[in-house]
């Protein structure tokens, strides 16, 4: 057993951590070259989330559907609300963290952590060395 170091560490020294890291580059083509275009595609995403969500509060009409949750899902990853389930337990590297920071403050992002405190309730992820959280209460939809 490892001592208590870094989550970071530990994913690093996992059987295959590098190379997972390498393909996942490789696959998605993140390098710093393109680091501006997809910070740029990003804000626009962002831009274009902001315009759409009516006065109502949602995508579509005046309750939670599929474009809410499509919408909230695929920003989860940047602006990381707490309800989500298995968030990972570290921040991320700097400049990714200010950026992450940047997403959330923006109405977008309040927009999507509201969505996800609203109707995602309670995670049901199990916890090292904690009690288990509490169930949902009924006001707390699906």
């Amino acid at each position: 057993m490892l001592p208590d170091v870094s989550p970071v560490t530990i994913a690093l020294l996992r059987p295959g951590g590098f190379a997972t890291t390498r393909a996942t580059r490789s696959r998605y083509d993140a390098t710093e070259r393109n680091r501006d275009e997809a910070r740029a595609k990003i804000l626009a995403a962002m831009d274009r989330l902001e315009a759409e969500v009516g006065p109502s509060g949602y995508l579509v009409g005046d309750a939670f559907s599929v474009a809410d949750l499509a919408a909230a899902a695929l920003t989860t990853p940047l602006v990381r609300p707490p309800e989500r389930q298995h968030l990972p337990p570290i921040a991320y590297p700097e400049p990714l963290q200010s950026f992450a920071d940047e997403l959330a403050a923006r109405p977008a992002g309040q927009w999507v952590l509201d969505t996800y405190r609203r109707h995602r309730g309670v995670s049901a992820e199990v916890r090292r060395g904690g009690a288990a959280p509490a169930p949902p209460s009924a006001a707390v939809s699906a």
